[in-house]
């Protein structure tokens, strides 16, 4: 299942999954600024994490619902769902 996953994203972004996936299970906030924020803008655009402006320079950074699936479907082993997901390019 990692390697499915490592071929369609490269082991930073996994990291990162992972990492925002622990911050949302303890329904915690990831405040960062704006330049932590660009180390996520490939979650982002491919619509796997979003953002919100809080305010002056910070931000929150979470999984979004196709990024929570992810992550979901690769921890419990479903591959048949995980490539549904993964084959779904809509952001």
């Amino acid at each position: 299942m990692l390697v499915a996953l490592s071929k369609a994203f490269d082991l930073d972004a996994l990291d990162r999954l992972l990492l925002l996936e622990q911050f949302q299970t303890k329904n915690d906030e990831y405040l960062l600024t704006g330049d932590g924020l660009l180390h996520f803008a490939g979650l982002v655009a491919s619509g796997l994490a979003k953002f919100t402006h809080k305010q002056n320079q910070y931000y929150t950074i979470a999984l979004s619902e196709r990024g929570r699936l992810i992550v979901a479907a690769w921890r419990q082993g479903r591959r048949v769902e995980l490539k549904r997901i993964l084959s779904d390019h809509r952001p």
